[in-house]
């Protein structure tokens, strides 16, 4: 499907797109931080630094991210030197991504402009790229990763093997919801255009290289904690939403407890049938966003420590707490499979339901976000980044709330319009007569955001923040269907 009129992209439009991303970002991060001179922490920057600090193998969340700290603390321990290196990787990986559709696929102008636009011209990045937390590294280096899958699909290079092991191997370091990524990659090495032996290579050394890292942590948590697991905040997750759905449930008579259950499940059902807090995921009052029964010392979780160990249930103790958390991954599947239809009801509807109209959690007023703790955790950040203080004039931690107030309604016209775009994609079978690299890249996009719809709901409630590369592949996938409905001009360039 050829268009007559239309013209391919010059290599010197890539270089005044480059510069002018070049411009925009430099322009805009400056100005930003004349008004917002000092990075944002909220509660999880903390345990990142402490991770950081104490070079530790294993922590509380995912270790690469503290790595990334502690690797830039070898030149300057400048929060700002921080936040600023992680906003140019992000916006490297959007010009990387941009480039790479505009070399690959022929889009109409305004749609190209569109895509540029909404990379680069996003508050959104800017604000997150303000934070000391994962965020904007596990977005910026997913967007690389999905850019090179497009290339591997494209036109791959043996060198590509080994940078996308090491590139994904980098992601899981920083945050384990990476953990679909892999059937990804293999689903695009199968359908890349190489032998069958480099395939094979590039499929083995990535398994290879998760495999070695799973192996490793698992293997430093049992040292650490005495329990070998891979991630225990995990468990502590499983049992956190199985006891949203338990309140429930409890009073339902379904046979006789298992004896390792038997003493968290008095304590269990004793609380629920007092008076307690009345938690709902769907209630945005409760300031844990879906963790609620993780944290706070009433919590059965909490007080089986206190009642089988003697530990104070208001630790928060590293050690103390991973050592339960494959015991607590058994119990919340124990009950989640004696309730399967109590816990779609109360745990996977409204994870649906906030996974389209996500919550802006860290992205709201968020008062903590320009304070420093005064606790330990205040004591290490300030050491370490040599801040006295974060705070900015209150009218401007306003104008953050108010920017940023539209982005969840925002993040569900986004979801919306991908779902209709997809859907109408199909019914038309708009993947008919356009090229591979096309069809491939857009049910490549398509699936990432549909599998991680699936993990998401069945592990928590989604807050903004982790929505990130979802929403960026879901707008530009949906511009390249809107490119097949509207036009002909579909095909590889030079094809």
């Amino acid at each position: 499907m050829h268009s007559s009129n239309y013209k391919s992209p010059q290599i010197s439009s890539t270089g005044i797109y480059s510069l002018v991303a070049i411009i925009i970002s430099f322009s805009f991060w400056s100005l930003f931080k004349v008004y917002y001179p000092f990075p944002n922490l909220t509660f999880d920057s903390y345990y990142y630094i402490e991770a950081a600090v104490s070079n530790s193998a294993v922590s509380t969340w995912p270790v690469g991210y503290s790595k990334f700290i502690r690797l830039i603390g070898i030149f300057t321990h400048s929060g700002n030197v921080l936040v600023t290196i992680q906003y140019i990787i992000l916006q490297f990986s959007f010009l990387f991504l941009f480039l790479s559709i505009y070399r690959l696929i022929v889009l109409k102008k305004w749609i190209f402009n569109l895509i540029f636009i909404f990379l680069f011209i996003n508050p959104l990045f800017l604000f997150g790229s303000n934070h000391i937390m994962s965020d904007t590294l596990f977005t910026a280096l997913s967007v690389l990763w999905v850019t090179q899958l497009i290339w591997i699909a494209y036109r791959p290079k043996p060198y590509m093997v080994f940078t996308h092991a090491i590139l994904l191997l980098i992601i899981f370091t920083i945050r384990y919801s990476a953990l679909y990524y892999p059937v990804i990659s293999i689903s695009i090495f199968l359908l890349s255009p190489q032998s069958f032996k480099w395939k094979l290579l590039g499929i083995v050394v990535m398994i290879l290289f998760l495999l070695g890292f799973v192996q490793y942590t698992s293997y430093k948590m049992e040292v650490v904690t005495g329990s070998r697991q891979f991630s225990y905040t995990g468990g502590w997750k499983q049992a956190n939403n199985a006891l949203y759905m338990y309140e429930h449930a409890f009073r339902q008579n379904k046979g006789t407890v298992p004896d390792k259950f038997k003493v968290i499940d008095s304590i269990s059902q004793s609380y629920f049938s007092k008076p307690h807090a009345l938690v709902d995921l769907l209630e945005h009052m409760d300031v844990t966003t879906g963790t609620w029964y993780t944290s706070f010392d009433p919590s059965p979780l909490r007080q089986y420590m206190k009642v089988s160990k003697g530990i104070d249930p208001a630790t928060s103790d590293f050690k103390k707490l991973a050592y339960f958390g494959p015991f607590y991954n058994d119990y919340g599947n124990y009950l989640i499979k004696k309730y399967p239809l109590t816990f779609i009801k109360y745990v996977v509807t409204p994870n649906i339901i906030t996974y389209w109209f996500p919550i802006l959690e860290i992205y709201d007023r968020h008062l903590l976000a320009f304070s420093l703790m005064d606790t330990e955790f205040g004591k290490m950040a300030r050491q370490w980044f040599g801040l006295r203080t974060i705070a900015v004039p209150e009218n401007l931690i306003n104008l953050r709330a108010e920017i940023l107030a539209p982005y969840g309604m925002v993040f569900t016209v986004v979801h919306i319009l991908f779902l209709f775009t997809f859907v109408a994609f199909l019914l038309v079978k708009g993947y008919k007569g356009i090229s591979k690299i096309y069809v491939t890249t857009v049910f490549m996009l398509a699936a990432i955001c549909i599998v991680n719809f699936f993990f998401i709901i069945l592990v928590a409630p989604s807050v903004l923040r982790f929505q990130l590369i979802v929403y960026i592949l879901e707008f530009i996938n949906a511009l390249l269907i809107i490119n097949v409905i509207t036009s002909q001009d579909n095909l590889k360039k030079g094809c």
